[in-house]
């Protein structure tokens, strides 16, 4: 869920999310730092995303004999 509301963050142009936020932070370096961290969460939410669906089931049964709870071994 959070990985398809971080692209749609993305398809707004950085320069139109700036024109939103002024009105909304003021004008000063506020909307900026936030419209970049906005920026930069969809390539981290992705890559999270795809690291922890992409774990190989040997590695995971693995961590479950271990003792690792279903939560942990994730």
């Amino acid at each position: 869920m959070c990985f398809y509301i971080a692209g749609i963050f993305m398809t707004v142009p950085s320069l139109a999310l700036f024109a939103f936020l002024v009105p909304i932070m003021g004008l000063n370096m506020t909307p900026v730092i936030f419209g970049l961290v906005i920026y930069t969460q969809l390539p981290i939410i992705r890559n999270v995303y795809v690291g922890l669906t992409n774990i190989d089931q040997s590695i995971i049964d693995a961590a479950r004999g271990m003792g690792l709870t279903a939560w942990k071994s994730i």
